[in-house]
């Protein structure tokens, strides 16, 4: 899934994109074994 932004300022495309990586981290899971993995519902 991609996501696109229309921003007419550097610093809103620079907060969008720390908001999308936290969400991102957000719903990182890593197993017993070390694989990382990405889990929502």
């Amino acid at each position: 899934m991609e996501f696109y932004f229309n921003f007419e300022s550097e610093d809103a495309l620079v907060t969008a994109t720390e908001d999308t990586q936290a969400l991102f981290d957000s719903i990182k899971h890593t197993n017993e074994y070390g694989q990382e993995f990405w889990y929502a519902r």
